[in-house]
């Protein structure tokens, strides 16, 4: 599935996963467009396989946490994305 313009995604992390869902509720209720919310489980490694599709069928994601400003899930997401885009590049 390619993305489109109207695919979005959340990565919540820690205790803000309800706050996300009622978020998608309420701008699926009100726009009818509808949020992928994903809560990780684990953030000491990353879900490559997940992660990849996110990319491929969304065309935002937003990562959400409590916690972490530097060196959280949101910048190992982005460093994923950006080392998989060099090694396309480099092929």
């Amino acid at each position: 599935m390619e993305a489109d313009a109207d695919s979005f995604c959340e990565t919540i992390v820690g205790g803000l996963v309800p706050m996300a869902l009622e978020v998608a509720d309420k701008v699926k209720a009100q726009s009818g467009t509808e949020i992928t919310v994903i809560n990780p489980g684990f953030v000491s490694g990353l879900d490559t396989d997940l992660l990849d599709s996110l990319k491929k069928d969304h065309s935002l994601v937003i990562t959400i946490e409590d916690g972490e400003v530097m060196s959280g899930y949101g910048q190992r997401l982005l460093m994923r994305w950006n080392d998989a885009a060099s090694d396309e590049t480099n092929r």
